[in-house]
Parts: structure tokens; C-alpha cells; sequence
């Protein structure tokens, strides 16, 4: 099954997919396993801000 999802909550990403397409104006960044995708420079990198990620509970967690 695949479901198609557009939203800016990283942290429900986190734990309800398996795989990530990031976009930034308009352009694919990082494609990926979510795991991959919710690192520090990647997300750092996207947001244009430096992002702390860490695992909580066995999930990864952002903070901006």
C-alpha cells in the first residue's frame, strides 16, 4: 500500500512512514528511508537552520 502524504510535522513522519521525499522550492532534496532522512545535516540543510534530532521512546525526534 502507498499513500501519498504532504505535511510539515516531521515528528509524525517519524513514526508513520517507512520512506521520505523532502522538497524545497519546488525540487526534490532527499529521497530516502525516514530513518535517513531525519538526520541533523539533512534536516539542517533543508530547513536552513540547524536541527537537533534525537531518538525518544525508539523514535527520532526533531527540534528546531
Amino acid at each position: 500500500l502507498t499513500v501519498v502524504m504532504a505535511t510539515h510535522d516531521l515528528n509524525a513522519v517519524s513514526h508513520i512512514t517507512t520512506h521520505t521525499a523532502m522538497l524545497k522550492k519546488g525540487s526534490f532534496v532527499h529521497v530516502s528511508t525516514t530513518r535517513e532522512a531525519m538526520q541533523s545535516a539533512v534536516l539542517s540543510r533543508l530547513y536552513d537552520t540547524p536541527v537537533d534530532v534525537f531518538v525518544h521512546n525508539g523514535r527520532q525526534v526533531a527540534l528546531f
